[in-house]
């Protein structure tokens, strides 16, 4: 049971221990990517983005955290799990969670999305 309640808390934390790097800026705020999350999964990338936002939000967020699956190909992504807080860079209090999959959707242009497949995708 301790091994259980451990590793809740570990999760619970990563967070705190994510390497945000900074990848662009949109109209309602920065957009950053943990890159130590990338994987691949049959042909498909996700990782972890977080958006702090310039206002807070509808529901009092000052920050978003996303895991999302990109396909580079089709210019498209999902949301796979998605968490607004209080506070900027994912701190403070969680106000809302799901972990779904969503459908895919194709990427608008100039959002914090956009610059995540655009992160991503690009030739290295």
């Amino acid at each position: 049971m301790r091994t259980i309640v451990s590793l809740l808390l570990l999760i619970a934390a990563a967070p705190a221990w994510a390497e945000w790097t900074q990848i662009g800026k949109t109209a309602d705020g920065v957009v950053y990517v943990d890159t130590a999350t990338t994987r691949k999964n049959s042909g498909h990338l996700s990782i972890w983005s977080l958006v702090n936002l310039k206002a807070r939000g509808p529901d009092g967020e000052m920050s978003r955290r996303y895991l999302e699956e990109y396909d580079c190909k089709e210019r498209r992504s999902k949301v796979l799990s998605r968490s607004t807080h209080s506070e900027p860079m994912a701190e403070g209090k969680v106000l809302s969670s799901y972990d779904r999959k969503s459908g895919w959707t194709y990427v608008p242009p100039n959002t914090a999305t956009d610059y995540t497949l655009n992160f991503l995708c690009a030739p290295k």
